[in-house]
């Protein structure tokens, strides 16, 4: 979850209270006593941090192709509020192990003062890979976070961020104007194309290109009630969903179109032994027809409903894009 970086007044006077009251009605079976803060923010809106193509693929090959940890910069812009766009990827001077990575303290201040001085502003993402281990940052990750933190002005914001060679992620976005530190789940990570996200790409491609199959449409027979031959087709026009047919001159399912309604005949004609028998066949067919006309709109309407690109894309990228 998302947690605050510093503790407000409002929240140090609250803590304080809360602790004169522990230290007035506690007794204590030990030499010391702590004061615990929960800095964690139960409601946040989530952030998105998107990389350019170029971005995204200069970052992926650094991580595919070196066998070693390996570091870089990004170049950050902020279009809009909570959105971090990736715009370039630049490796700089460093040393590298298989499990640690550290910057070359000689060269890498002269690398900085050679960069442009609006790539040097923009410079605010330090990423790294960590090859076939876990993207969970270790301890030396940690510490090196903290220092950089330091260094950062009040409104200033700066991100981490950790992929291994299987597309794991970790990431953390320090923003101190906001007062909040957004953890990976808070973090929409996708690609962006030419101010277009991935995600709203995929949802037209989806919308205009792709059509999948009609789904089965599964009709219990056995719970048509058996006709007896005196019903007749007049007996179930109970709603819209009949219509008067005035060639055949009797009621028929009103979503069913001409061919399906003569086979309801056809079959019963090819059944029936006597002029009473077709009239009672050809009721339960035409009611089996609109039992099953019913049962399909139904189930298309659902799947209408829950099975669009866009709302499908959303639900199965849930966390962010992290793929190659």
């Amino acid at each position: 979850m998302s947690r605050k970086i510093k503790l407000t007044d409002e929240d140090i006077n609250v803590l304080l209270e809360q602790f004169k009251k522990d230290l007035t009605n506690t007794r204590f079976d030990s030499k010391t006593v702590t004061l615990t803060a929960d800095t964690e923010l139960k409601e946040t809106q989530k952030v998105k941090l998107k990389f350019t193509p170029e971005a995204f693929c200069k970052m992926r090959t650094l991580i595919t192709n070196c066998e070693k940890e390996i570091a870089w910069h990004g170049v950050v812009e902020t279009p809009e509020e909570n959105i971090y766009v990736i715009s370039d990827i630049l490796v700089y001077p460093q040393e590298v192990s298989g499990a640690t990575v550290t910057s070359n303290d000689e060269r890498y201040p002269m690398w900085l003062m050679q960069l442009p001085e609006e790539t040097f502003n923009k410079l605010r993402f330090q990423g790294h890979s960590h090859v076939n281990f876990g993207a969970t940052p270790s301890s030396t990750d940690l510490n090196l976070y903290n220092n950089m933190l330091q260094t950062l002005q009040e409104d200033d914001f700066y991100i981490f961020f950790i992929m291994n060679k299987k597309s794991d992620v970790w990431a953390q976005i320090y923003n101190l104007k906001e007062n909040i530190v957004y953890e990976t789940k808070d973090i929409d990570i996708e690609i962006s194309f030419n101010n277009q996200s991935s995600m709203e790409w995929y949802g037209a491609q989806c919308r205009d290109m792709i059509v999948e199959p009609k789904p089965a449409v599964y009709v219990d027979k056995t719970t048509i009630p058996k006709t007896s031959k005196k019903q007749t087709v007049e007996d179930y026009n109970k709603d819209d969903s009949w219509k008067w047919d005035y060639v055949r001159k009797c009621y028929v399912p009103a979503d069913a179109s001409d061919l399906e309604i003569s086979g309801c005949f056809k079959r019963a004609k090819k059944k029936a032994k006597s002029k009473k028998e077709y009239t009672s066949l050809a009721a339960a067919e035409l009611l089996e027809l609109h039992r099953e006309l019913e049962q399909e709109k139904e189930m298309l309407e659902s799947y209408e409903k829950d099975q669009t690109g866009y709302e499908y894309w959303k639900k199965y990228m849930e966390g962010g894009y992290y793929g190659d």
